[in-house]
C-alpha cells in the first residue's frame, strides 16, 4: 500500500474552545488504500492508515481544551484513491454539530502539474 495520496478533502473551519472532530473513512474498493488525516492549521497528523478492502475506520480528534481560547480548526483528509469514502463531524461553538458527507468537502487533486488543483 504505502503513503501515496492523490486526492485531498478539506472541511470548512469551525470555531471551537473544546470539542472533537470525528472522521469516518471507508475503503469501498477491492484494493488496499491509504488515508492520512490532519488537524489544521499546523498539519498536525492525527492518523496515517492503510485500509484493507472494505475496511472502515473511525478517527476521533480532540480540539481545544478546558482553558483554551477559541480556536479556528478544520480537518484535511488525504487519500490514495476515490474508492475511499469519507465523512466528518465537527463541533462548533456557535453552530453546534456540523456533519460533512461525501460531496460536502472541498476536493483537490494532488496529481496536477504545479501542485494541487481544486476539483469542487
Amino acid at each position: 500500500m504505502g503513503g501515496n495520496v492523490s486526492l485531498e478533502f478539506d472541511t470548512g473551519a469551525v470555531v471551537n474552545t473544546q470539542g472533537a472532530a470525528v472522521v469516518r473513512v471507508a475503503n469501498t474498493g477491492e484494493n488496499g488504500e491509504h488515508v492520512t488525516v490532519y488537524l489544521m492549521p499546523g498539519f498536525a497528523r492525527q492518523a496515517d492508515l492503510d485500509l484493507s478492502p472494505h475496511d472502515i475506520e473511525v478517527i476521533t480528534i480532540s480540539i481545544g481544551g478546558k482553558f483554551s481560547p477559541p480556536q479556528l480548526n478544520w480537518v484535511k483528509i488525504q487519500v490514495s484513491t476515490d474508492q475511499v469514502v469519507l465523512m466528518a463531524t465537527l463541533s462548533d461553538d456557535t453552530f453546534g454539530t456540523i456533519t460533512y458527507l461525501p460531496g460536502d468537502f472541498a476536493a483537490f487533486s494532488l496529481l496536477r502539474d504545479g501542485g494541487k488543483a481544486r476539483l469542487w
